[in-house]
């Protein structure tokens, strides 16, 4: 009798002992899925607002007396300010003027400054003032292009050659004295303008 006794209390042991383990195991395999649930929808509402703090980062207004330009052929539009103007040809320049050239690429955006000797060249600071008796006709207008350009020096005159899939556009030189000149675009309206430009040619 009380081996018996003995048997059946090893045998319930034992199914005590598994039933546990079972509910220790489907208790750990809900515990795990939950948690992997919690986690995605975690990451999800985390990815969402990444996805909604860029959005508002990158819709920049543009200004209501922007122009906008669009070439389908090229893929390109932008907006630009209503004192700019689109260049349909690249432009020579002469050897004699002070010309800007800033060049915007997928990768860089770069500024130079050509002036009398095509060796010479320097970083536009912002601050450059412009004397009104080295302003001509010829000289009044600052060339920017879209995508790539080349510059060559061929007898004395700087040539700028726009490369494929590139538009070019002019722009007032801006000067900080205009009793002497008719331009009325200033330094500083001048940058702000070219610094939102970039600004909005970024979202692209």
């Amino acid at each position: 009798m009380k081996n018996r006794q003995k048997g059946f209390s090893t045998v319930e042991l034992l199914l005590s002992l598994i039933v546990v383990v079972l509910i220790a195991g489907v208790g750990w395999y809900v515990y795990q899925s939950t948690k992997k649930t919690e986690d995605s929808l975690s990451n999800a509402e985390s990815s969402s607002n990444s996805t909604t703090q860029k959005s508002e980062k990158a819709s920049p207004e543009i200004p209501a007396d922007w122009k906008t330009y669009e070439n389908k052929e090229l893929g390109i539009k932008y907006a630009y300010p209503k004192l700019w103007e689109n260049a349909s040809k690249p432009d020579i320049v002469d050897a004699g003027s002070y010309t800007k050239m800033l060049v915007l690429t997928p990768f860089t955006v770069k500024y130079e400054v050509s002036s009398k000797s095509w060796e010479y060249s320097e970083p536009v600071d912002g601050n450059t003032t412009y004397e009104p008796e080295k302003l001509s006709s010829d000289s009044s207008k600052e060339v920017y292009f879209i995508g790539g350009a080349d510059a060559d020096c061929v007898n004395g005159d700087i040539i700028i050659i726009a490369k494929s899939k590139a538009v070019s556009f002019s722009v007032p030189v801006a000067c900080e004295n205009t009793e002497k000149q008719t331009l009325k675009y200033s330094i500083a309206q001048k940058d702000e303008d070219i610094k939102k430009f970039i600004e909005l040619l970024q979202i692209k």
